[in-house]
């Protein structure tokens, strides 16, 4: 059997077919995208911060039937089979994942 594990910094509930839920617990480690301090400039007298990406972080090497809830921005970002975006109904509750690979 699979093992689902969220990766995320919020607690997920996942209503099952079924009406009851299953929760995800959030960890006190989590997937996020890092980003480093870049340059500063003004647009129009406004300051803006410029942020440089440095990578991904919090998401384990890939295990055999292992599936990761993450955020969908590093979903996106790294496009691996064991990373699940939620999908979410209108009362806020996980009724589904999506998987992007490349």
């Amino acid at each position: 059997m699979s093992q689902i594990i969220s990766l995320c910094k919020f607690e997920l509930k996942l209503k099952e077919a079924d009406g009851s839920i299953t929760v995800f617990p959030p960890l006190s480690s989590y997937a996020d995208l890092s980003f480093t301090d870049g340059t500063s400039l003004t647009i129009n007298g406004i300051p803006v911060e410029v942020k440089e990406f440095a990578g991904v972080v919090g998401v384990p090497d890939p295990h055999e039937d292992v599936y990761y809830i993450v955020p969908i921005t590093v979903a996106h970002h790294e496009m691996r089979s064991d990373l699940l975006r939620v999908n979410f109904d209108t009362e806020g509750f996980i009724y589904g994942f999506t998987i992007y690979q490349k």
